[in-house]
């Protein structure tokens, strides 16, 4: 979670889906708060990969919609590489709405 003055601007989630595999979950910035300014996005995302590595963890995936471009170039730039959904580990709960996945390898 990221704050700034108590107010809650950014959340993060990881479900651990066995093998030491996670799935990104409910990645959410205030769009105020995106950007450069404030770097919201990339501290939160640090934070998840600083803890999951602390868990022992060796590979995060994610779902996403395919109409969050910049989400997609964020994730590009922070080491997620795009995959194909059969690459997904089984235990992987694809959403609905789930047409472009990434994984991280820590």
């Amino acid at each position: 979670m990221a704050t700034i003055d108590q107010i809650v601007i950014g959340t993060i989630g990881l479900l651990d889906i066995g093998s030491g595999h996670g799935a990104l979950r409910k990645m959410f910035v205030k769009k105020e708060y995106r950007g450069k300014e404030f770097r919201a996005g990339q501290k939160v995302l640090n934070t998840l990969f600083e803890w999951a590595n602390r868990r022992a963890f060796r590979k995060i995936f994610l779902g996403t919609t395919e109409k969050f471009i910049a989400a997609h170039r964020f994730y590009a730039k922070n080491g997620l590489i795009p995959i194909e959904k059969e690459s997904l580990p089984k235990e992987f709960p694809i959403m609905k709405v789930d047409v472009k996945f990434y994984r991280y390898i820590i």
